[in-house]
């Protein structure tokens, strides 16, 4: 009977003794990164000329997911405004700089990457790149 009850007390100990107190159970804390969510352009510029971005362009969209899609909704107007969406890929390569993959006649390029520098101020976004010796600084604002 004796032995029955080290051996119970020796489990019980060996249990409790495992588990800590001061584990940390917490979650973790997962920092989003900045450019997640969706971007509506608000100026266009392309080797230093501004571009002239009419009523309907100026619906144009760039939503960025977590899953690394981004989905391009392109407005153009011949007379009628109609929207065009792509979906291609994005990755974050530093702090500030990240890589597309470019779009040729609406089909992803699997091996053609576009890269940006973006800096980010509050609701807004400068997206910088120089891709194909074409220098263009688009501004968006966070919707």
């Amino acid at each position: 009977m004796k032995n029955l009850f080290v051996s119970t007390l020796v489990v019980f100990l060996v249990i409790f003794s495992s588990c800590s107190s001061d584990d940390d159970t917490s979650d973790p804390v997962v920092v989003s990164d900045p450019i997640i969510g969706t971007w509506k352009i608000t100026k266009s510029t392309i080797n230093g000329i501004d571009q002239s971005l009419n009523a309907c362009a100026l619906n144009s969209t760039w939503a960025f997911l977590e899953d690394g899609t981004l989905v391009m909704t392109i407005f153009e107007s011949n007379g009628v405004c109609v929207a065009d969406r792509v979906n291609t890929r994005w990755k974050k390569l530093s702090d500030s700089m990240y890589t597309t993959n470019a779009i040729t006649d609406g089909i992803m390029e699997d091996d053609v990457f576009l890269n940006y520098s973006v800096s980010f101020m509050d609701t807004k976004a400068v997206f910088t790149g120089n891709n194909f010796d074409i220098m263009s600084v688009d501004e968006y604002v966070k919707q």
